[in-house]
Order: C-alpha cells, then sequence, then structure tokens
C-alpha cells in the first residue's frame, strides 16, 4: 500500500497566499461596485433633490473641467468639458442630470483638460449656440468644432456666436451673464486667454474664470468689474498661480469650488490657495474629494442640496 503524502509547507504557503491574494481581489472589486454604487445613488438622489431651482454642476471630470448650469425651466449651459478620458462619464452625468438640449456650449481655452469631451457632447446633444473668444475661430480645436457643429447630426442650426469683453447674453427667462476676460487672445499663453464669465440668477451670482492667472485677475480688477460672486469656480484648478488674495477678496464667494483630479501631479489645489480662501470665509468645495459638486440657488441665496 502506497502512503498518502501530504503536501509540503511551501505547498500549502503557496496556497494560502494565492487564496489570500484571490480573496483580496474579489474584494477590491466589490469595494470599486459598491463605491459606484454609492456614487450613482447619491447622484440621483441630489439630482432630484434640485428640481425649481437654479443648478450648478461642478462634475467630476478628474484633472480638468466642466460646469453644468440648469435653470428651472430646464435650459441647460455647459462651460468646459473637462478630458478626452472623461468623456464618457460626462455624457452620462448630463443625461442623468436631464440635458436633451444644450443652449449654450462654452470652451473658456485650448487646454485638453477643458475642451476634451467636446466632440462626445456634440456628438450627443444638439447645440444652441457655441460662444468662442473671436480671435479662435479659425484655430484647432475650435475650427474642429465648428465644423463638427454645421454638420451635426440634429438637423440644428447652431449659431456659432465669436465674443469679446463686455457682451452680455440672456440665459433662459432669467439668468444673464457677460464675458469680462479676456481682453485679446495671448496666442502664447492660452491660460490668460481664458474666457471669464459671470452669471447672475436673481440676487446669486456664479463666477468662471477658466484658467485665468494673475495678470488677467488684475486686469479684471482694474477694469472696474463688480467680481463678487456667491460662487466662485476656482481659477486652474486651484493653482497658486490664479487666485491671488485681491482677487478672492474682491470676489468674496461663499463657496470656492476646485476642479481637480485626486492626487494630481501638479499639487493642486496649491497650499496658497487653500489659504486665500481661508481668509476670506469661503467654504472650499474639492472634486478630488467630494465628488460631483451641485449648489443650488433659489434667486435669493445659494446653498448645498440634500439628497432625498
Amino acid at each position: 500500500m502506497k502512503k498518502l503524502r501530504y503536501p509540503s509547507r511551501n505547498v500549502k504557503n503557496k496556497a494560502v497566499k494565492l487564496f489570500t491574494a484571490a480573496i483580496l481581489v474579489i474584494a477590491a472589486a466589490f469595494g470599486i461596485l459598491h463605491d459606484y454604487i454609492a456614487k450613482e445613488t447619491g447622484s440621483k438622489q441630489l439630482l432630484a433633490a434640485t428640481d425649481g431651482y437654479f443648478t450648478a454642476h461642478y462634475i467630476d471630470v478628474g484633472q480638468g473641467s466642466a460646469a453644468l448650469l440648469a435653470s428651472p425651466d430646464d435650459s441647460f449651459m455647459l462651460i468646459d468639458t473637462g478630458t478626452t478620458e472623461s468623456s464618457a462619464y460626462l455624457v452620462k452625468y448630463l443625461k442623468d442630470a436631464g440635458v436633451d438640449t444644450l443652449d449654450y456650449l462654452i470652451i473658456t481655452h485650448p487646454h485638453e483638460d477643458h475642451y476634451g469631451g467636446a466632440e462626445s457632447v456634440i456628438k450627443n446633444f444638439p447645440v444652441e449656440n457655441f460662444l468662442i473668444l473671436s480671435d479662435f475661430t479659425d484655430t484647432y480645436p475650435y475650427d474642429r468644432f465648428i465644423y463638427m457643429l454645421e454638420n451635426n447630426s440634429f438637423g440644428v442650426d447652431t449659431n456659432i456666436e465669436p465674443v469679446v469683453r463686455d457682451d452680455t447674453f440672456t440665459f433662459a427667462n432669467d439668468c444673464v451673464f457677460r464675458i469680462i476676460s479676456p481682453e485679446e487672445a495671448d496666442f502664447d499663453d492660452f491660460n490668460e486667454s481664458s474666457l471669464a464669465l459671470k452669471l447672475i440668477y436673481g440676487n446669486t451670482a456664479f463666477l468662471f474664470t477658466g484658467d485665468s492667472e494673475k495678470a488677467t485677475e488684475n486686469a479684471m480688477i482694474a477694469n472696474g468689474y463688480d467680481l463678487r460672486a456667491d460662487v466662485f469656480l476656482a481659477g486652474h484648478h486651484g493653482s497658486a498661480t490664479s487666485n491671488t488674495l485681491a482677487f478672492v477678496q474682491a470676489v468674496s464667494p461663499e463657496y470656492a469650488v476646485i476642479s481637480c483630479g485626486k492626487d494630481n501631479s501638479y499639487g493642486h489645489p496649491h497650499e496658497d490657495t487653500l489659504k486665500n480662501f481661508e481668509s476670506c470665509g469661503a467654504e472650499v468645495l474639492r472634486t478630488d474629494i467630494s465628488g460631483s459638486i451641485i449648489i443650488v440657488s433659489d434667486g435669493n441665496s445659494v446653498s448645498l442640496p440634500q439628497a432625498q
């Protein structure tokens, strides 16, 4: 009779390690799925809580920027479209938010982390108005977007609107926004060529400055604009090259939203920026920590909606 051979200690150790590794992989996959479901459920609950309000969505597109503005009458404006990598998530978010048509599409400047999702957006949604700095109409990627919009599959006659500083527009029935920068394009510095705009809804205001940096911020102050805003999307993802103390003081926001990627290689947001917001009493909200951020206005004040 043959003697039974038991596995050696090495074989048993390998089996234990493989079993442990398998358990860890399953646990990690479950954790990712759980986080995804929680994120999706939370987003839908928050979206349901915004009915009847003017709503600003600061969408988590990683190290990029995309902001959706929605009026109570279901008009929509999209300011920037994040990265190419995040375009599928952006399109899904817009659909979940009830977007059928974009009344305005605005790309603040030609950097991929701000225009990367534009092609996907144009393919999935009719666009009524495309706002572009007048100096950029014949430059890439704007010429590409203009071609796509003029040959869209929806049969919509998109208005291509070259803009300059101080142009004013009506959004929905009860919002106005004004282009407050730049004075002209700087083809050697696209950040300083960012479109900046202030939108007013009732007695509340929202400010967007793209990646405008110190020189442009100083110019906006020097030009005498009323920069006060309840909500400010921090310039250049919270970089210290933007968001100077003088500018933050002029804006005096209740909420400062920072759109940046988790553990990004730029170190955004920078400590100086956070200190400037803190010194002005602004509550800082970050997409790298909280994911997509929603702020609502009833025309008199702004607040964070509570999930239903």
